[in-house]
């Protein structure tokens, strides 16, 4: 934490996360209806889930955890969903990453 990551520009070949970036919910739905890995990564890492936290898409982030897109997984930084929401100030993303079971680490 602390550590600004810049968010990955989406990878064309990695629609679902293109769809995420774009806040496009109906592709997103109709590309994980299609079967589309809601934990594949882009050359960094990043999860379509970790995308959506760092830009603050709570509504994208319930919708990738129905898919059982993973809670946990980590970047090529170490950084999961809630490391990204928290360092773009993503309250509201953070908020529901937490409430679906992210452990909040305290120093």
């Amino acid at each position: 934490l602390g550590k600004k990551r810049p968010p990955a520009e989406p990878e064309p070949q990695l629609p679902l996360i293109a769809a995420v970036a774009a806040n496009d919910e109906k592709a997103v739905r109709k590309l994980l209806g299609e079967g589309a890995d809601p934990n594949q990564t882009d050359k960094a890492g990043k999860t379509a889930l970790h995308h959506a936290a760092y830009q603050g898409r709570t509504a994208m982030i319930g919708v990738l955890l129905a898919a059982k897109a993973e809670l946990l997984k980590t970047d090529a930084e170490g950084a999961t969903a809630a490391h990204l929401a928290a360092d773009g100030g993503q309250l509201e993303a953070l908020k529901a990453l937490v409430e679906a079971g992210t452990a909040i680490e305290t120093a």
